[in-house]
């Protein structure tokens, strides 16, 4: 790092939101680059470190990803390699702005809370995923098997669950299995969820599926391994500039793998509104 970067400052986290604190208090007192090293946890713990409630920080200050973590898909979508092979990276003088997505959820005792997140948001199957994975002890197994113990055991559990969704002022309604918002491409321990999304468009690739039979929807994997759920007939595709997201039951907003609150949720693109270092193959960006 030292002969790559020259000096830094280390900061170290016991969890997201002290991690979000640390890169604040760097930030207002003069560092204008944050490295991210772990995996997309830790870089959304990074991003919402680069608010103070609805502005930057510093709009000038930017971003570089050391991936290290259990899934460190978002890395995908910017064309960096994973582990030591991303340091050249660090120092690079090539960043470009992206789109971070503001997201305001609902908390245990009802209150609205707000986070940013820059990669792939899923409500629904996901969002209970993301749940059954952490607290099942499955990230130790890796990003792909951790993503699928999970996955098998959230199929077997819940069903479709009534949601009314708001797409800039268009309705989709009745019982949906699952919403992908996608401002990445990547996630899931290697999904290409949304092959068409663009970090930079300062819009949102939306995916709402709707109910399915139980053998069925092992069937989404396919698709979702090789992003082609636009062409699945019960799955809305959308590209909105924000939407809210309303159920009649418990529905969890998980957010670059983290749990973010429940539902009722909306959401809209902050455009261009953090400065990220990106690889020579960069496939999320629209250059």
């Amino acid at each position: 790092m030292r002969e790559a970067v020259g000096d830094f400052t280390l900061l170290v986290s016991r969890d997201g939101a002290e991690a979000s604190d640390s890169v604040r208090e760097a930030l207002r007192t003069g560092h204008d680059r944050i490295v991210s090293a772990g995996g997309d946890g830790t870089n959304y713990a990074v991003v919402n470190g680069f608010f103070d409630g609805l502005a930057p920080i510093n709009p000038a200050a930017s971003m570089a990803l050391l991936p290290l973590g259990t899934s460190s898909d978002f890395r995908k979508s910017i064309g960096i390699p994973y582990g030591r092979a991303a340091i050249p990276y660090l120092a690079s003088p090539d960043s470009l702005p992206i789109d971070s997505v503001r997201l305001y959820t609902t908390n245990a005792v009802g209150d609205e809370t707000m986070q940013y997140f820059v990669n792939i948001l899923h409500m629904g199957l996901g969002g209970f995923v993301v749940e059954y994975a952490e607290r099942g002890g499955h990230k130790g197994a890796g990003g792909f098997l951790a993503f699928l113990m999970a996955l098998v055991k959230t199929l077997v559990l819940h069903r479709p669950i009534p949601m009314e969704i708001d797409l800039d002022g268009e309705t989709v309604a009745g019982r949906i299995i699952e919403v992908i918002v996608a401002n990445g491409q990547y996630d899931g321990g290697g999904i290409h969820s949304a092959p068409k999304a663009l970090l930079d468009d300062g819009l949102l690739d939306v995916y709402v599926i709707g109910e399915v039979q139980w053998l069925k929807a092992f069937f989404l994997l396919h698709h979702l391994y090789r992003g082609t759920l636009e062409k699945i007939p019960f799955i809305t595709y959308r590209r909105v500039a924000r939407l809210a997201v309303a159920a009649q039951s418990r529905t969890l907003a998980a957010p670059d793998g983290e749990l973010a609150g429940v539902l009722p949720a909306r959401m809209e693109v902050v455009p261009r509104a953090i400065n990220l270092v990106v690889g020579r193959d960069a496939v999320g960006v629209g250059g």
